[in-house]
């Protein structure tokens, strides 16, 4: 199918990554192959609002941002802790500690900061592969994070061949990890890349 995408950095102010370049880039190297049983849906959304709904996508990539702090620069006026939505922040002797568990890597706290110290630590993508929607939707994995775009390229390639190898009958490719286990996708497919994977039980 054709990849699709949002506006990501181009026209969108929340936008991390070039979802518009990826979109193209990916639509010139393999668009119309060969998956060999099913659909194979690809999406580029360019933050965690996730316009292009990644997590619905048989391979999705979400555009992610690390914060980082520049503790001399801090001010202690809490604007990053009030702008965070998922309630990630929170001033600790006065400075902004971050609980990794709840940041979804939006990059708000970075944007609001009046004093630059709030700073991008990294960006990347987010990836997500195995979801459908319709008649039975399925939300996708995340199977790696701040991954380049070359990696993320380069997983798209190695995703349809591993489709092709272990995918049976009409089955989504979602279907096949579901039957064969997300182990043995990220051991065949996320390792060897060097991707920075996901750690978590299925």
């Amino acid at each position: 199918r054709v990849p699709i995408a949002c506006a990501g950095c181009t026209w969108n102010p929340n936008g991390i990554m070039d979802t518009q370049a990826m979109c193209l880039e990916e639509d010139k190297r393999y668009f119309g192959i060969e998956t060999g049983h099913h659909k194979f849906k690809i999406s580029f959304s360019g933050c965690p609002i996730d316009c292009p709904r990644s997590r619905e996508a048989d391979v999705g990539f979400q555009g992610i941002i690390e914060p980082g702090l520049v503790a001399d620069m801090c001010n202690s006026c809490g604007l990053c802790v009030t702008i965070c939505e998922d309630n990630a922040l929170t001033l600790v002797d006065g400075l902004p500690v971050r609980d990794i568990s709840k940041c979804i890597y939006c990059g708000d706290c970075i944007k609001v900061c009046p004093v630059d110290a709030m700073i991008t630590s990294r960006k990347g993508w987010l990836v997500r592969v195995g979801g459908k929607h319709g008649r039975h939707p399925l939300y996708a994995y995340e199977v790696a994070q701040f991954a380049s775009d070359e990696q993320c390229l380069t997983l798209i390639e190695k995703t349809v061949a591993w489709y092709q190898s272990n995918g049976e009958g009409k089955e989504r490719i979602g279907a096949t990890i579901g039957r064969l286990g997300l182990a043995k996708y990220i051991n065949d497919v996320a390792r060897p890349l060097s991707l920075e994977v996901i750690e978590k039980t299925e």
